[in-house]
């Protein structure tokens, strides 16, 4: 039987069921008996349907619970029904631009915590400067490689975990 989704032969293939297919079993499974899985929601906020899809194609989906915004408000809108744990933020979008979602973050009650990675096209050295003065987390070029892009993820993520230091 040729493998399912692209996959090479015999890649992600336990007893005959690719891994996706047995991550998706184990996650309807959990649904049905009404328990919510534990990792981490990563919100991407692109305007591009084409990079939102590469970006559904390079994060691991067995690890990530993925959440797609076309716009600013969009993205503010998911961020009140659940707020994520990490957010992939272009600059240049439709209806609110990047910078006024991210100080929209920045002043949300909740999610103004919640590392902000900005994976964008504008590469001016001093656009990544005042990012990072503004407070982002990382600022990531287009094209981004996916192993940057996982890697500044992991990070973001051990940043969030990790509890503040007490001041003496």
């Amino acid at each position: 039987m040729p493998p399912s989704d692209g996959e090479p032969v015999g890649a992600g293939v336990s007893g005959g069921v690719p891994a996706r297919a047995r991550g998706n079993r184990v996650r309807q499974a959990a649904a049905l008996a009404g328990v919510r899985e534990m990792r981490p929601r990563i919100l991407i906020v692109d305007d591009d349907p084409l990079f939102r899809e590469f970006l559904r194609d390079v994060l691991p989906t067995a690890d990530y619970d993925l959440v797609e915004a076309a716009d600013g408000v969009e993205a503010l809108d998911e961020v009140n029904q659940v707020v994520p744990d990490v957010i992939l933020l272009d600059l240049v979008l439709p209806v609110l631009d990047g910078y006024e979602v991210f100080h929209a973050l920045k002043d949300h009650p909740v999610a103004s915590a919640t590392p902000i990675i900005f994976v964008t096209a504008r590469t001016e050295p001093e656009l990544s400067r005042l990012a990072a003065q503004a407070g982002a987390f990382a600022y990531l070029p287009k094209p981004v490689r996916a192993e940057t892009l996982v890697a500044t993820i992991t990070l973001a993520l051990r940043a969030r975990r990790r509890p503040p230091e007490e001041s003496s």
